[in-house]
Order: C-alpha cells, then structure tokens, then sequence
C-alpha cells in the first residue's frame, strides 16, 4: 500500500477484526482465530488505554483513525464526530498524514 493512501485511511479496527471473524469462507478454519483476535483486542485497549496517558497529539490522530478511542467509535455511547472531524482535519494531521 503506498504511503500516500495509508496516510488518508482510516480503518475501524474491531469491527475489522469482526469482518474478518464472521465472514470468512471457511467458518470451521476461523475459529482457531477467535482466541487470537481476542487477545489481540485486549492488547489494543490496552495500547489506547495507554495513549490516553502519554498525551501526544499525533498518537491522537493515529488512534482515532484505528477508532481505539471511544469518542472516534459510532458504536459507543460517547462517539462525538464533531471532536474526530476536529483531529482529522486539523493542522497537525495534514501535516503529518497529508489530512485524513
């Protein structure tokens, strides 16, 4: 993938994992991953957990873009599109994806 296109993208992390896990052409085969994407989900809240701390502004835009900060999540109670549209089409962000 060019970096020029990663930089624009933003990907919805759990509900990728989500695809991948209920929709795949062999269902039998996805369950030897169920016990991995779960471990991996708990990793990546624990990485946004840790984001959250440091307070660092292009880490923001980055876990936004991955969705792993509830208020960039549409299926959380404190989604707030107005606050993602804010990071994502900020100065910084242009600056350092090239925009969203």
């Amino acid at each position: 993938m060019s970096e020029n296109i990663a930089n624009k993208v933003s990907v919805h992390t759990v509900r990728l994992l989500d695809e991948i896990q209920n929709n795949a052409t062999r269902p039998k085969d996805m369950a030897a991953l169920q016990i991995p994407f779960d471990f991996f989900r708990a990793l990546l809240h624990e990485v946004a957990q840790r984001c959250t701390e440091i307070n660092d502004p292009v880490l923001d835009i980055l876990m936004i873009k991955l969705t792993l900060y509830s208020v960039a999540n549409p299926d959380m109670p404190d989604f707030d599109q107005k606050i993602v549209k804010q990071y994502l089409e900020s100065d910084l962000c242009k600056e350092k994806f090239g925009g969203r």
